[in-house]
Parts: C-alpha cells; structure tokens; sequence
C-alpha cells in the first residue's frame, strides 16, 4: 500500500479507490481514477489533485462525494470565465463547516475531461444551467 492508499484510508475516502482492473491509486506515473458524470462522459481524477483536495481540512470528510456529485449532481453550471469549465454542485446541510454547496470543477477538451479542484461555498456561482436538463 502506497502512502496515497494509506491517506485516503485515513480519511475514510476508500470509495474512491479504483475498482479491481482499473488503473491503480498510486505509482510514480501519477495514476487516476476514471470517474463519470451526468452527461455520460468520462472524468479523470489524478491522485495528484484528489491529495491536494484532500488538504483542505474542510473537504476531508467530503472526499468520497465527489464521485457522486459528478453522477447525480443537483446543479451543473458553465464557468461564465472559461466556456470549456462544468461546476457541478449539490448541497451538505450538516459539513463541519456548516451548510454549504460542493462544488466539483471540471475541465473538458475534445477527447478529455479532467476533475480541476472541489471545494465547499456559501452559494453555486453565476453561469449558463446545464443540468437539470429542461
């Protein structure tokens, strides 16, 4: 076990571990997981980006809704900063930070999407609606 695998076991995360057959947690290639999103399409998660969420002492408990954030979301917006940015968010009543929306910020290109960061706000940010459909 990795020092990544002992950590997200630490903070109860273990939801996040790749399923058997699919790319492991660690190694010094920088590993991932594959997650997807509402839209059907396939996020990356870096065990680079989900250690530097994971920091936060805020989103330590939040570490294995991130998957599902991006499976069922409540809300989706597009970054009105860069059309290319998914903010999906659903809202935790009881966080050790009080109520607060997460958000999961997404990067997509044409072949690729990746998770950016995830981080606990007062209220989802300004943007165009893309989920729920209408």
């Amino acid at each position: 076990m990795c020092a990544l695998e002992r950590r997200i076991d630490e903070l109860g995360v273990s939801a996040l571990r790749p399923h058997a057959g699919e790319n492991p947690t660690c190694g010094s290639s920088g590993q991932m997981k594959t997650l997807q999103d509402c839209f059907v399409r396939q996020v990356r998660l870096t065990d680079e980006r989900l250690a530097h969420i994971l920091e936060h002492p805020e989103m330590k408990q939040m570490g294995a809704e991130i998957e599902r954030v991006l499976r069922q979301p409540q809300l989706v917006r597009r970054s009105r900063s860069d059309a290319a940015v998914r903010l999906f968010y659903d809202f935790y009543a009881n966080t050790i930070v009080g109520g607060k929306w997460l958000c999961v910020v997404v990067g997509y290109a044409e072949n690729d999407a990746f998770v950016v960061t995830a981080y606990l706000t007062d209220k989802p940010k300004a943007g165009e609606d893309l989920w729920p459909t209408k």
